[in-house]
């Protein structure tokens, strides 16, 4: 209904109760209850918040819903009942008593539990619960998604279910009872724990994901907890850390741990599943058995390991180390495998603690029996204590050996030998040291130890290490024979390690073989390993010959020498003989010469031999190979050199050198320049043309042509054949690109000669490229241009009077200007005066005149742009007519335009006269009012005489008086009088505002009013006199025009006539002397 909503308080004894319906019943309104609310059927859904102190009741079949917007239940505030207690959506706050015996479902929004609360059965599906206090449930708890967070604490003290995927943030999570983990992640971070004293069931393959950031979980499985992974068949993942005291049950497929895995007491027990994760594993109590693989460490510091569950294998993908405190526990059910436990490692052994064996099924060992009860890639150390040995007869012994451990009463000594050479291959003439190792893998001690070794044929002895406790005879150094060692008792697990040397001869080519062979008196079970054969390569004497290439210079130019030094070098053992060295030329080079520092050397076909003869061991030989690379070994040239020799050579990757070397391009540019036309004259365009030629042998990339504009040129265009021009700072500059060996590109470049360049012009062009250029002194080229002066004089001339009065002054002005761009020297002006006139005077601006009918002018240098003025003074003639005058202008220097060299001036002569003018021209004014106009008279300096004015054309009703009336004219002196104008009114009077026409002057309209009263009575008297002469229509006629011409005359009389015409009017005013005459016009506009 808009506006603000309602506000619903139930108060102090108020009670809402929803008893019938059983749907839902929602208060979309603020609910504030202090009384007692029940829901005891269908769903009270409180959904617009409010703060509450009082009671809400779910009865056995209802469901008191809080939803929507915040709910605060106070410390004043109770929740109870069979029912359900639903929390939808918004947030709810409770800090009072919260009892439910029935369900607390949270299926959206956030529940803050932050007081004691406990309920039956739990059920989170979506929303929060949160809070800083406890929530007890006691019956089950299904968690089927929503979030877990808060500092609050949650006992699940009935088990139940978790699926979906479901989030636990810093909460702690208490868990009695079975709570089976059917499906999703659970998501954990934040510091949440989650301790677990009743089952949990896994039957699902997901992880608890530390992905919400913070402290990781801590899962604690403790005292009566147990885990299970009962179904599922893949993996179950704990990132979490892990601390056990209960129970570990892997049972079906893998539980792994990514986190840390820590048990101090209780048990975890592999049963038809794995354990993995690949971290370390401790445990320092408690006990680990089972049958299945654990893929990871194990550290066992305090705890009983036991594989089997009846005697089985335990598997650890990794190491196992068991400490001080640690236990291992073999059961011992049959001489068969698998009818004893084993615990197999794949990684190291480190092994303390003790070792217990144990009987399983009352079986007892007899003799002669051997078990191997754990298997290792390595071991280090032995069980300090080893009980239960005596369940055989004869008593057990624990044995460790390199690959495993083993329990036995046997009394045979598994005596064994290897052996190893080195070198292998050798060359004839070197060492051989053979490495025999003697183990006794036992069970029991071997006595009257027995080392029997033939040294090879063609081997001769060199040295003997035994050892310890071993007796040994050798042959003589440098002799050949047998090597015999002898040892009274070789304890069980014992290892001795010989080393015999031998020297071979020339006769051990191309190979020997040595067997060594040992005995013992006891029982050897495995008599296969009792000899060792070493057989080896001999190679016959070698010369390590090598070869090493240098170049200089590198980089080198084409068409420059290159030096290539070539070292043969014998590294031995052995005199190289019939050594040869072969050098295949680069293409595109020239050979020069070749000088070995032995032997000699020859070319054909592009091949350096030479036959060096014989290198002593360590010693070497050089050879100097010169050629010079053309054109086409650009950018590099590669060259090899091989050598061989009669001997075998050991390494043959050193036989061969390869030598690169970078080959940069010349190109030899050079650049002419040519001026047209030459001399030039200043002002006027020069043409340099430029010509860039590669004379090669590469090409040239990169040209950059660059000519420096001197001072007195101004640049007006550069165009090239090839590439773009651009001329900035005074710099023309032409990127002509790349120019093929023989090509040309060209250039033309146009200039201004500036007056600055006289008498001539120097312009230096330059060319470069980004090869090298082995003649830079054609790099540049000058044209040197002279340059002549000009100088464009102007002349202008006025004439002032024009029209001049007959016999009085006229004055001629001519100016000589210099449009340059030169100065112009010895410029004179000559003048020759039209007949008629009387020379006066002529006065130059600079230098001098002379002369009556022909005025001459020296005016000496006129510089660019500046001018000189010559004024000359005549009397014009007595008659009228016309005077024509013609000044020129001429100097030293060139004057590229003619045609204003001279100019000319014509001049009226003309009678006495004067001129008239009127200002202002227009005037507006309204009727009944005056204006007025000046009219200026000028004679031409010949008139003197008196003129009249008049006004002429004046509109009816308007009339003018002229002060004064006639004007004094001499001279060339104006003159001026005022023309007054006046209007007429209409007769209703004067016009408002405005001065009124004088009343001197007289209203015609009176006039008219009298001519037209004349004209009715006069009218009157003869239709009276005839009025027996005329019809009745003639006499009606006759009354009328008397009525018609009475009204007139009255309406004239009374004010009815309009006054001067409205609208605009010419006024001519004329001025007359004489036979002379003159008007001008002016403008009334009547308002």
């Amino acid at each position: 209904q808009g506006g603000a909503n309602l506000a619903f308080n139930n108060l102090g004894t108020g009670t809402v109760t929803k008893s019938a319906g059983g749907a839902t019943t929602v208060f979309q309104s603020s609910f504030q209850n202090t009384g007692t609310v029940n829901a005891n059927n269908g769903n009270l859904s409180l959904n617009g918040g409010g703060t509450s102190g009082g009671a809400f009741s779910a009865g056995a079949v209802g469901t008191l819903t809080f939803g929507g917007a915040t709910h605060t239940l106070t410390g004043t505030s109770s929740v109870s009942g069979a029912g359900t207690v639903n929390f939808s959506g918004g947030t709810t706050d409770i800090a009072g008593t919260y009892n439910v015996t029935g369900t607390t479902s949270i299926s959206g929004g956030t529940a803050n539990f932050n007081s004691a609360a406990s309920t039956n059965l739990l059920a989170v599906s979506s929303g929060i619960l949160s809070g800083t206090n406890t929530l007890t449930a006691s019956g089950a708890f299904t968690w089927s998604g929503g979030t877990q967070t808060g500092a609050g604490i949650t006992n699940a003290n009935g088990g139940g279910s978790i699926s979906n995927g479901i989030f636990l943030t810093q909460r702690t999570l208490n868990t009695t009872g079975t709570m089976t983990w059917i499906s999703g992640n659970i998501n954990v971070g934040i510091g949440a724990v989650w301790n677990n004293t009743g089952t949990l069931d896994i039957t699902g393959n997901d992880s608890i994901a530390f992905n919400q950031g913070g402290a990781n979980l801590a899962f604690n499985n403790l005292g009566t907890g147990t885990v299970t992974k009962s179904a599922g068949g893949a993996t179950t993942v704990f990132q979490s850390s892990f601390q056990n005291t209960g129970t570990v049950n892997a049972n079906n497929g893998t539980l792994s741990y990514t986190g840390t895995f820590t048990q101090t007491a209780g048990s975890t027990t592999l049963n038809g599943g794995n354990i993995g994760g690949g971290i370390t594993f401790n445990f320092f109590g408690g006990t680990l058995g089972g049958v299945g693989t654990i893929t990871g460490n194990v550290n066992n510091t305090g705890a009983v390991v036991g594989p089997g569950l009846t005697p089985g294998t335990l598997t650890i993908t990794g190491n196992y180390i068991q400490g001080a405190g640690g236990s291992l526990n073999i059961e011992l059910g049959g001489t068969a495998a698998g009818q004893f436990d084993v615990l197999a490692i794949t990684g190291s052994a480190t092994l303390d603690g003790t070792l217990n064996v144990l009987s399983f099924g009352g079986f007892s060992p007899g003799a002669g029996v051997s078990f191997q009860v754990m298997t290792y890639a390595s071991r280090t150390g032995d069980f300090a204590t080893k009980t239960g040995l005596n369940i055989a007869t004869p008593a057990l012994i624990g044995l460790p050996q390199t690959t495993s451990y083993l329990l036995s009463n046997s009394l045979d000594a598994d005596m064994s030998v290897t052996k190893t050479d080195s070198p292998d291959p050798v060359t004839a003439g070197q060492n051989v040291t053979y490495t025999i190792t003697v183990t006794n893998s036992g069970p029991g001690p071997a006595t009257s130890a027995v080392l029997n070794d033939p040294l090879p044929a063609s081997t001769t002895f060199v040295s003997l290490a035994a050892a310890a406790g071993w007796t040994c005879t050798t042959p003589a150094v440098g002799v050949n024979g047998t090597v015999n060692c002898t040892n009274p008792s070789v304890a069980a697990s014992a290892v001795g390690v010989f080393t015999v040397v031998v020297a071979t001869t020339g006769a051990s080519v191309p190979s020997i073989s040595n067997t060594a062979t040992v005995s013992a008196t006891e029982n050897d079970p495995t008599p296969a390993n009792n000899s060792a054969t070493a057989a080896t390569t001999v190679n016959p004497l070698t010369a390590d010959l090598s070869v090493t290439k240098a170049d200089s210079p590198d980089p080198v130019r084409v068409g420059n020498n290159l030096t290539y030094t070539i070292t043969v070098t014998n590294s031995g053992p052995d005199n190289a003989t019939g050594v040869s060295l072969t050098d295949t030329l680069a293409a595109n080079v020239t050979f020069v010469s070749a000088t070995p520092s032995q032997g000699t050397c020859s070319q054909a076909a592009g091949v350096v031999t030479c036959p060096l003869g014989a290198i002593n061991n360590g010693a070497n030989a050089t050879v100097q190979i010169v050629v010079t690379p053309g054109a086409a070994a650009v950018p590099s040239i590669n060259s090899s050199a091989s050598v061989t020799g009669n001997e075998a050579d050991p390494s043959a990757a050193n036989n061969t050198a390869a030598q690169s070397t970078t080959v940069q391009p010349v190109a030899d540019l050079s650049i002419t320049k040519t001026d047209a036309p030459d001399p030039v004259n200043a002002g006027s365009n020069l043409t340099y043309t430029i010509a860039v030629t590669n004379n090669g042998p590469n090409s040239a990339t990169g040209i950059a042509v660059t000519d420096a504009v001197p001072a007195g040129l101004t640049f007006v265009s550069a165009t090239a054949t090839q590439g773009p021009c651009a001329f900035a700072a005074g710099t023309i500059t032409c990127n002509v690109g790349t120019l093929a060996n023989a090509a040309t590109a060209t250039a033309s470049v146009v200039v201004t000669a500036g007056a600055a360049a006289v008498p001539s012009v120097t312009n230096t062009v330059n060319v470069t490229a980004t090869e090298f250029d082995p003649n830079a002194a054609d790099n540049s080229a000058t044209a040197t241009t002279t340059v002549n002066p000009v100088a464009d004089l102007a002349v202008t001339k006025s004439d002032s009077p024009d029209p001049v009065p007959v016999s009085t002054n006229l004055t001629y002005t001519i100016v000589v200007a210099n449009n340059g761009p030169s100065q112009a020297t010895g410029v004179t002006m000559t003048d020759t005066l039209p007949a008629g006139v009387t020379f006066v005077s002529s006065t130059p601006s600079a230098g001098t005149c002379s002369g009556a009918a022909t005025v001459t002018c020296n005016l000496g240098a006129i510089n660019n742009g500046a001018n000189v003025t010559v004024t000359i003074v005549v009397t014009a003639p007595a008659a009228v007519g016309s005077l024509s005058n013609t000044a020129s202008a001429t100097s030293a220097v060139t004057d590229p335009n003619a045609a204003n060299n001279s100019a000319t001036a014509t001049t009226t002569v003309g009678a006495a006269d004067f001129s008239i003018s009127a200002s202002p021209v227009v005037q507006s004014v309204l009727a009944g009012l005056q204006t007025g106009y000046t009219v200026t008279l000028t004679p031409n300096g010949s008139f003197t005489g008196t003129a009249t004015l008049t006004c002429e054309n004046l509109p009816l009703l308007v009339s003018c008086a002229i002060t004064p009336p006639s004007l004094a004219l001499s001279g060339t002196t104006s003159q001026s009088a005022t023309v007054a104008v006046f209007t007429t009114a209409s007769s209703s009077g004067a016009p408002r505002g405005g001065r009124p026409a004088p009343p001197a002057a007289p209203d015609p309209r009176n006039l008219l009013a009298w001519l037209f009263a004349l004209l009715a009575a006069l009218m009157f008297h003869r239709l009276m006199r005839g009025m027996r002469h005329y019809g009745w229509a003639g006499k009606a006629v006759r009354a009328a025009a008397i009525l018609v011409l009475t009204v007139v005359s009255v309406g004239c009389s009374i004010g009815g006539l309009p006054g001067t015409q409205k609208g605009t009017h010419v006024i001519t005013i004329r001025a007359t002397s004489g036979a002379i005459s003159h008007t001008t016009q002016v403008t009334l506009i009547v308002r």
